[in-house]
């Protein structure tokens, strides 16, 4: 990298791997789910309680939302904010992280290139910050400078669920006199695509060995 890009301090590298789209990926995993039976709904609950009447297991994969719906306190937000661009000439990823606060990186997408980026611990401003914006185009202009000529197509920002480790256990909680067993899943960062299969799969180990109990217990 040093030979390539003589003004990039040691930390910085590109690579050229895949890329796990967001949006598209979350489209192809509902539509999946609903091809198994599944059923989608869109509602609004202020505690799991309002659950309990009708389901005997619920998986909480709340994200931010877990800070005040378990509730959990350890959970923080981790603002991030990236710019959305039309470059097709960039074939690769690119990171430039000079320290735990202070990134740059470039990522190509199917239509899109992502151009960010923000980790900010405990930051909860949703809204587009215009210096971090400055600071991020400035940082991937240095490592492409191509990149100020590209086409702006739009800021994106949101909040990371942070949690000092990912919390992923059963427990069992009493609403209303009926014991429900609650399966946590969340606390991911900025990880949530990169381990979302693995947990995925490790919920439903937890799911299968809690039915296996109720089973016994009954017989």
């Amino acid at each position: 990298m040093k030979v390539i890009m003589p003004s990039i301090n040691s930390k910085a590298a590109f690579a050229t791997t895949y890329v796990m789209e967001g949006e598209p990926f979350l489209a192809w995993l509902k539509k999946r789910f609903r091809r198994y039976g599944g059923n989608v709904q869109q509602v609004k609950i202020h505690s799991l309680s309002e659950l309990s009447s009708k389901y005997d297991v619920i998986v909480n994969c709340t994200g931010m939302g877990a800070k005040e719906l378990v509730p959990d306190n350890e959970v923080f937000p981790v603002r991030g904010q990236v710019i959305k661009v039309k470059a097709p000439f960039i074939k690769h990823f690119f990171i430039d992280q000079r320290n735990d606060l202070t990134m740059s990186y470039i990522i190509p997408t199917s239509e899109t290139v992502t151009v960010g980026g923000t980790a900010q611990k405990g930051n909860y401003n949703v809204d587009v910050d215009f210096s971090d914006k400055k600071r991020i185009m400035d940082g991937a202009c240095r490592m492409i400078p191509n990149l100020k000529n590209c086409t702006y197509i739009r800021d994106w920002v949101g909040l990371r669920p942070g949690r000092r480790s990912v919390r992923l256990e059963k427990e069992t909680m009493h609403f209303n006199g009926k014991r429900i067993s609650v399966i946590h899943n969340y606390g991911h960062g900025g990880a949530g695509l990169t381990l979302s299969w693995g947990c995925a799969k490790d919920v439903v180990a937890l799911m299968k060995q809690d039915i296996a109990n109720k089973i016994s217990s009954r017989l």
